[in-house]
């Protein structure tokens, strides 16, 4: 199976002033990457629509590179603690694997009036 040399995410779609959002890349790339930031008017790919239709944001995160690096991906649910959880499960309805991870792994940005953006994998 060929893997996708380049993937990334954000865990929100969309922010307000003050509010936080972590942006996830991995990549297999032999060199760094180029991150930049946009404001997605439109994501509209069908050629009938609208389109895909970008405003530039560099005024809030400065295009940089990257230093790229593989992060293994899992998807599926998960839920962030800072306390201690006790977990005891007996039954499921449906065999699911469950994985705990501990520790940092996360990259949170924080969003100011005018946001501060900071690079993926920082």
């Amino acid at each position: 199976m060929t893997s996708i040399p380049l993937v990334g995410y954000s865990d929100k779609i969309s922010l307000r002033s003050e509010e936080t959002i972590s942006f996830k890349v991995s990549s297999s790339l032999k060199k760094p990457f180029k991150a930049s930031l946009k404001r997605s008017i439109s994501a509209d790919p069908n050629p009938k629509g609208i389109g895909i239709i970008e405003e530039d944001a560099s005024k809030y995160f400065k295009t940089t590179l990257v230093k790229s690096r593989i992060q293994n991906f899992d998807p599926g649910s998960y839920a962030i603690t800072k306390k201690l959880l006790k977990i005891n499960i007996k039954k499921t309805a449906y065999p699911c694997p469950i994985m705990i991870n501990i520790g940092p792994g996360h990259a949170p940005v924080k969003a100011q009036p005018s946001p501060k953006i900071i690079p993926p994998n920082k």
